[in-house]
């Protein structure tokens, strides 16, 4: 469908070693800058450095992790960080605490930059109604994690989910006990629908747009949306999405069908780690919600490729925005 080692750090230095277990897709650890004395690193990493340190509280979900350990245990030590992660993982809070600030950040920069814009604010970042029928809007979102997952059957064969991938897997489970569930798919569907889709596609695709050929322009920021998730494992499996995500945003004029087929494929996702405890890469034709996923999905997939071949250049586009 659609994480570190942990060993024991020394005594003394138990919040560094902590900071660097609590990276996460919404919060990637930040890079360290060149010194001048260091070779320059290309352009593409400076961006990805700058966007770290912008959208990537990791401080603030490191304080938060410690502060809610210290009031549920009553305790004013700091274990060790295995102990810590196992600790605040099965926490109600550890999810919001690890993908809210980042997700929130990265929707407060957009926010802000599109204000800026010459432009009102809805037309800038597409948030308008789609130029194509709207059976084509449903199809295109139930077509969305049928991307993924027909990438994950070869991708699974070569490589695992990683710990990162696994420890967040946990920490959905843990979080979406019973009611618990909306919560998560609140955090983890609707957030990165707005906030990634506004600054990925509704900000950077549009703007490549300008300078760009639809189709370098849908490349680049599809790498740049699966670079922020930062796991190795993730940035590969996600960048289907990413990629389906952009074409249907370009063919659409309209940010909203990525938005509602991002939702749904986190929702997919999240009901799927909760309730069968799937991993990231997990194609098990036993899985419900992989067949929910095939059912739907590849009819849907089938429908949008005969109709984006038929209309081709002649589906409507939204024009370049300043």
């Amino acid at each position: 469908m659609n994480a570190p080692d942990h060993s024991d750090p020394p005594a003394t230095n138990h919040t560094s070693s902590l900071a660097d277990a609590i990276a996460d897709t919404s919060a990637p650890p930040i890079l360290p800058l060149a010194t001048s004395a260091e070779p320059q690193p290309p352009p593409p990493v400076v961006v990805m450095q700058e966007t770290a340190n912008v959208v990537a509280p990791k401080r603030l979900s490191t304080v938060a992790m410690i502060a809610i350990h210290m009031v549920g245990s009553g305790s004013t030590t700091t274990p060790p960080a295995d102990e810590m992660m196992q600790l605040f993982s099965e926490h109600p809070a550890a999810l919001w605490v690890l993908i809210m600030p980042g997700q929130l950040a990265i929707l407060v920069v957009t926010a802000l930059a599109t204000i800026l814009s010459p432009e009102k604010f809805a037309p800038r970042l597409g948030i308008q109604k789609p130029t194509w029928p709207l059976w084509t809007t449903a199809a295109a979102v139930l077509a969305a994690p049928i991307c993924s997952f027909l990438w994950s059957i070869p991708l699974s064969s070569i490589v695992e989910d990683s710990e990162h991938l696994n420890s967040l897997n946990q920490i959905f489970s843990n979080a979406g006990q019973g009611f618990g569930v909306i919560g998560v798919i609140l955090c983890v569907g609707l957030l990165p629908s707005l906030a990634e889709e506004w600054l990925f596609r509704g900000y950077v695709q549009s703007r490549l747009q300008q300078r760009w050929s639809p189709f370098w322009a849908i490349l680049v920021s599809s790498i740049l949306f699966a670079g922020f998730h930062m796991d190795p494992v993730h940035i590969i499996a996600i960048l289907p999405l990413g990629l389906w995500l952009g074409l249907i945003t370009y063919k659409s004029g309209s940010l909203i069908p990525a938005m509602l087929a991002h939702f749904y494929n986190n929702s997919i996702a999240v009901l799927s780690s909760v309730y069968e405890q799937n991993g990231s890469l997990d194609t098990s034709f036993s899985s419900v919600s992989n067949m929910v996923i095939l059912a739907l999905g590849i009819p849907a997939f089938i429908v949008m490729v005969i109709y984006l071949f038929v209309n081709g250049k002649s589906a409507i586009h939204s024009e370049p925005r300043s």
